[in-house]
């Protein structure tokens, strides 16, 4: 699973919903999502009308992490502030709320809100609603909104995203998904646009064995500056006599700035019986870059490396309850080390 990195976190006092006030939206969502469920079973007895309720929570602790010490130095004009260390960004504490409604077999519609506490000092909120609608059975389209605001005491940062995109299937062997994103974010008042550009490919090679090509161009301009980055991900899928099905990936990624990073991953599921999944999954990330800004942001080196490995284990109930639970090793060369806890459920109505 590829993780973005971000610059570590802020401290300020702002305040931010408890994990009883989420539940209480939760359980709002859940009697709402109820009674669209029971008008669309209301026509008639018909599976494909259905109503998918996700509940997440997840908390990460750090193990090993410190800021270097403070340099104290006075500019003539101001005082010299020590940039903070390059490291990836966990959510101390997330919350999610996902539902899910289908409106017969060809549409299908998804809100998320999702509450995350990066650390006491800041915090993000997001709001997704996305459809699709399947024309035929070869044949998609979906699209979504999306608004994301994250507080700190250096600022607000609002972030609106508009995407869309379509999925053609060769009768299973070929697909291809292109897709456009537009993004207007607002940081302290400043509008930010922003421009992104994916186009997947998907080939069967056997009937056991797939292999799939992804490119994200991404672009963005504004008064001051632009930024462009191109990232190249591949996947080769293969499925095993055992129940298993094993994905090995390679991310590749280059920008404006002279940065490049990659990342291998190997990822293996495995069926213990018809209602539990294992995975297994790790990965590893090094990103280098010859920018001052880059290298003034790291604790030790001239690069950045991190490993991660990740163990879910899913079990289906009833056949319309899934639970899950998730455990994640991080460590990195900048003196970072974090666990990483999730529970999940997921019911059907």
């Amino acid at each position: 699973m590829i993780r973005y990195i971000s610059f570590p976190f802020l401290k300020s006092n702002c305040e931010h919903p408890s994990p009883r006030v989420f539940f209480r939206r939760c359980i709002v969502i859940l009697i709402i999502s109820l009674v669209s469920a029971g008008e669309s079973m209301a026509i008639g007895p018909n599976f494909d009308y259905y109503t998918k309720i996700k509940l997440e929570y997840q908390y990460s602790d750090y193990l090993s992490y410190e800021y270097p010490p403070f340099i104290p130095y006075e500019y003539p004009d101001q005082n010299f502030r020590q940039p903070l260390p390059f490291l990836a960004d966990f959510p101390e504490r997330r919350y999610l709320c996902k539902v899910t409604q289908a409106f017969g077999p060809d549409v299908e519609t998804a809100l998320k809100y999702q509450h995350s506490d990066l650390d006491d000092g800041r915090l993000q909120r997001l709001y997704n609603g996305r459809g699709q609608y399947d024309v035929n059975d070869n044949f998609s389209v979906n699209g979504s909104l999306q608004y994301t605001i994250s507080t700190s005491d250096t600022g607000d940062l609002k972030g609106y995203m508009v995407d869309g995109g379509c999925k053609y299937d060769f009768g299973g062997f070929t697909m291809i998904e292109p897709g456009i994103s537009v993004y207007f974010n607002e940081v302290s008042g400043a509008n930010q646009n922003s421009y992104s550009f994916n186009l997947k490919l998907r080939q069967a090679l056997t009937n056991s064995t797939a292999f799939q090509l992804k490119h994200n161009y991404f672009t963005a301009e504004s008064d001051k500056a632009e930024y462009h980055f191109n990232t190249l991900t591949c996947w080769l899928s293969q499925w095993l006599p055992t129940q298993t099905a094993a994905h090995l990936s390679m991310r590749y990624h280059w920008d404006s700035i002279s940065s490049v990073s990659y990342a291998p991953g190997l990822e293996v599921i495995q069926y213990l019986d018809w209602a539990t999944l294992l995975t297994v999954s790790y990965r590893h990330f090094e990103m280098t870059s010859d920018q001052e800004e880059f290298l003034e942001r790291l604790i030790t080196g001239d690069y950045f490396i991190s490993d991660s490995f990740s163990v879910i284990l899913t079990r289906t109930m009833w056949n319309d309850t899934v639970f899950m639970l998730k455990y994640r090793y991080y460590t990195g060369n900048q003196d970072t080390d974090v666990n990483t806890y999730l529970i999940g459920i997921e019911q059907v109505f």
